[in-house]
């Protein structure tokens, strides 16, 4: 068995034909083995168990080899236990990236995939082979594309896939502007536990920071500094860091607007999102499987959609990518009566929600929004229309915003976050 050590101290197996209990050792016999080349013997009931220490990160080794010897070969069984747990240590970065030790957990990964990610395209064959090697690494990841392609979805998906079991997962959003609080919600102050300190108490939890180029080259370099300490820290106990970021990140890299150090702890899971003018032809299997999603989520039973409709949104541009398809469906089955096929035509999305600050807003025609019949699409795109307007006007200032919006602050604030409205008080600088 091929095992790390949890932060109660227990043996959980990465690896494992172990058929008996796991040992339960005290911390002293673990923080003996990291001392020099040594091994535990565990004897009784005339069996012999070894416990050698595989180190992978420093001379703090978290990661042990089991095994249990037999009696006509014990002499010869350490020796090349001792041997193999040298060459585990030599080449851990391909023992841990390496489908073999997963066992049946990539099958059933590349199943899920194909359920999540469908289409036989050459753009998501290979999307789905990166994102099944980045969940099986606990390394750095950066998924950049569109805004609107979908890369916090794909965030969750790789968190969601990960081998050690059910992730503690929290999604933290750059904005811009002041950064006290997103430094805090990553870091924590004075009494509040900041998400890296909650991932690291969750046995090794997921972190993802979304739109990583709109943090400071300040920010970012700190946060590459503790993904680096992250990185150098034992198997089990490190956090998982998943960034996402614009298309081109290599040039956002070149620029400055991408801390270097940053990006080169996520460069071995760098994950390109394609755009579906890349994947058309798996457009057809997409719109089908995200029908039943949306079907389900407003509590309705959809049979299936006209061959008019489906010509309808194979022929329109999606320049929001997947969120507008996504909006766009859900106007149609919203239209649909239950029981009913899906039918209409496309119209031109209002409601966008792409991560790019202030594009969305002013690509909003109003004229579009008032000839749209679903509320649950016009009254979201007017709200938006509103709030920006008057913070554009207000200069950033949300108190003076709030007011006229006949709104508390606190209430203006959730919904500039829900609908990624831009910061303007940079307005209020040019002024002076």
């Amino acid at each position: 068995m091929l095992a790390w050590l949890d932060q109660q101290g227990a043996l959980q197996a990465i690896v494992s034909n172990w058929t008996g209990p796991i040992p339960l050792l005290p911390n002293r016999t673990f923080a003996e083995l990291a001392h020099g080349d040594r091994v535990a013997v565990l004897r009784g009931s005339g069996r012999e168990t070894l416990i050698y220490p595989v180190v992978v990160g420093g001379e703090d080794s978290r990661v042990y080899l089991l095994a249990e010897t037999s009696e006509e070969s014990r002499e010869e069984d350490r020796i090349l236990l001792a041997e193999i747990s040298a060459m585990v240590a030599v080449h851990w970065h391909r023992v841990e990236g390496s489908s073999e030790l997963l066992g049946e957990w990539e099958t059933d990964a590349r199943h899920k995939l194909e359920e999540r990610l469908p289409g036989s395209s050459q753009a998501v064959a290979e999307l789905r082979e990166r994102v099944l090697a980045a969940a099986r690494s606990p390394e750095p990841v950066l998924i950049s594309g569109r805004a609107g392609s979908g890369r916090a979805y794909l965030a969750s998906l790789i968190a969601s896939l990960r081998p050690t079991g059910k992730p503690w997962i929290r999604v933290l959003q750059a904005r811009g502007g002041d950064e006290t609080a997103l430094k805090t919600e990553l870091f924590g102050s004075g009494t509040t536990v900041g998400a890296r300190e909650l991932a690291a108490r969750a046995g090794g939890g997921v972190v993802v920071v979304r739109a990583v180029e709109r943090v400071s080259v300040d920010l970012q370099g700190q946060l590459a500094a503790v993904v680096g300490k992250d990185l150098g820290s034992g198997f089990g106990s490190r956090v998982r860091w998943i960034l996402t970021a614009a298309e081109n990140c290599e040039a956002l890299v070149a620029d400055g607007t991408i801390d270097q150090e940053l990006f080169g702890h996520a460069a071995r899971n760098l994950i390109r999102v394609p755009t579906l003018d890349e994947r058309r032809e798996d457009l057809p299997l997409v719109i089908v499987r995200m029908l039943e999603n949306v079907g389900d989520e407003q509590g309705k039973t959809i049979q299936g959609i006209s061959l008019e409709t489906l010509d309808s949104l194979l022929g329109y541009s999606f320049e929001g990518q997947m969120s507008e398809l996504l909006t766009e469906l859900r106007r149609l089955v919203s239209a649909t009566p239950q029981g009913e096929m899906v039918r209409g035509s496309v119209r031109s999305s209002v409601a966008r929600t792409g991560e790019a600050p202030g594009g969305d807003v002013e690509g909003i025609d109003p004229a579009i929004v008032l000839g749209e019949d679903d509320l649950k699409v016009v009254i979201p795109a007017v709200e938006r229309l509103l709030i920006d307007r008057v913070l554009r006007r207000s200069l950033g200032n949300q108190s003076k915003a709030a007011r006229e919006l006949n709104l508390s602050r606190g209430a203006l604030i959730a919904k500039i976050k829900e609908y990624e409205i831009p910061d303007y008080r940079s307005l209020r600088r040019s002024k002076r």
